[in-house]
């Protein structure tokens, strides 16, 4: 799961217009206010700009380096770099414009630096403790965060930024990451492009005569029992050699695991309890209905159901692009544009279940870009970073034009890209269990698919180990 995490990150970052946040999944001004900039300087206010890039006056840095951290090669990488306008993109030259203006304007000079994954941490709090923080500016993932904010190697934002920032206003550029209640990252706004869904094979459906899943959706009717009708009919032999080879439902068990304790109205952590939702009735509920789909109706594919097998190295999130899989889990990442599908893929939010009474469908763990502890000037640092991740200034239109570039090239149709976009922004539920604990989720998917547990049996078995990671980190 972190491994498929940090992917996503990778290709949102790169794919985005100025996201420069990582694997937030998701968010996006001005008001009239003084605020220091660094040694006294006063911005102007929102009402007297005409952009977001004004309303902050330059502060002389003196040739100052901001160092920005990434787990992946960030673009441009340094002021040095010469982008090739015939091979980069249009928001890599517009990055690389606008850190050019950004360093003008503060006289200083900014360079990205690629610290990997299993490092991240480690360098923080080691570099924090020294006194002399790796990076001004360091992005990390949410349990990364948690655990930095316990220890108190990173700043909460809510006592860095401007009044009148973006991120506290409007947020068409920065929205705030909250844990414990303050502020500490802060992610970079997308229009619609993250989240998993229910991806399907239009063509497949429409030969077996069946209502296709977006329009069951839109007359209110997509719900567990459409699904499971769907699944059923679409599994069958289709050569004749008595072997199944076409299949209702495929992916990761884990992530549609975590897709249909979402549309149950389940939850995996209550943060303000302190409590493990794996036992929950509502999740154990949609854990009985994943249990049905692979083991009782037996309309789920999975090429190795060992204990040995690794479902996330061995092809199984790719299974869908073989044709044969009537529905499956997918994320816009997953979508070839390259090589094109052999069919017309479409989208729809995960069937909502019996115990759901909200649009929840999928859970985000939102993270992003957070200043450490020892940080010099770190209002300046917060300022350059928003400026940063304005690109196209306030021009948002073309910013956001061509972020939907991506969804286009991965969905045939208008209609499928609106879908996505309001299945990113409207049916997320924020629920932090895979930054807290230890995947209890896919200890208990794997306790009922691979060794032959009820769902009850597992997520009792697991209750324990969960609640006491939750202890551990939150106290």
């Amino acid at each position: 799961m972190k491994k498929v995490k940090r992917t996503v990150c990778l290709l949102l970052a790169a794919s985005m217009v100025g996201w420069t946040a990582g694997c937030s999944q998701g968010s996006s001004g001005a008001k009239t206010a003084n605020t220091t900039a660094s040694a006294g300087s006063k911005a102007s206010t929102a009402s007297s700009v005409s952009g977001p890039w004004d309303k902050y006056k330059p502060v002389d840095l003196k040739g100052r380096t901001i160092t920005i951290a990434y787990n992946w090669q960030h673009v441009p990488a340094t002021t040095a770099e010469k982008l090739d306008p015939k091979k980069a993109t249009k928001g890599e030259m517009k990055d690389l414009e606008n850190m050019k203006r950004i360093e003008k304007k503060y006289n200083c000079k900014i360079k990205y630096i690629n610290i990997p994954y299993d490092q991240l941490y480690k360098k923080l709090t080691a570099s924090v403790m020294a006194g002399a923080p790796c990076a001004d500016l360091i992005n990390i993932s949410a349990s990364m965060s948690i655990s930095a904010a316990k220890a108190n190697m990173i700043q909460p934002l809510d006592d860095i930024a401007p009044k009148n920032c973006d991120m506290f206003n409007e947020q068409k550029i920065l929205t705030p990451v909250k844990y414990f209640g303050k502020t500490y990252d802060m992610a970079t706004y997308d229009i619609g492009t993250s989240g998993g869904l229910i991806g399907f094979n239009r063509d497949l459906i429409q030969k077996l005569g069946m209502e296709q899943p977006d329009e069951l959706y839109k007359e209110g009717k997509w719900d567990w029992d459409h699904f499971l009708q769907i699944a059923k009919a679409a599994t069958k032999d289709t050569d004749g050699d008595g072997k199944t080879d076409q299949w209702g439902v495929g992916g990761i068990p884990y992530s549609l695991g975590s897709l249909f304790v979402a549309s149950n109205g389940g939850y995996l952590l209550d943060e303000t309890n302190k409590k493990t939702g794996i036992n929950d009735s509502k999740t154990v509920e949609a854990f009985n209905f994943m249990n049905k789909l692979y083991n009782v109706d037996k309309v789920a594919y999975l090429k190795d159901r060992s204990s040995k097998a690794n479902w996330y190295s061995d092809g199984t999130g790719d299974d869908f692009k073989k044709g044969n899989l009537a529905m499956f889990y997918v994320e816009l990442y997953m979508i070839p544009t390259d090589t094109k599908l052999s069919y017309k893929i479409g989208c729809v939010p995960t069937p909502k279940g019996p115990s759901s009474t909200s649009d929840a469908r999928w859970f985000k763990s939102p993270s992003g870009m957070t200043i450490p502890k020892g940080v010099k000037d770190p209002k300046v640092v917060f300022q350059i970073f928003e400026e940063l991740a304005a690109p196209y200034g306030s021009d948002y239109k073309t910013r956001d034009k061509q972020a939907k570039e991506w969804l286009e090239k991965g969905f045939p149709t208008e209609a499928d890209v609106e879908m996505y976009m309001m299945n990113s922004k409207k049916c997320a539920q924020i629920d932090n269990a895979g930054a807290i604990e230890d995947y209890s989720l896919n200890n208990v998917v794997s306790g009922f698919i691979k060794q032959g547990k009820t769902p009850a049996q597992a997520a009792q078995q697991y209750k324990q180990q969960s609640q006491a990671q939750i202890k551990s980190k939150l106290g």
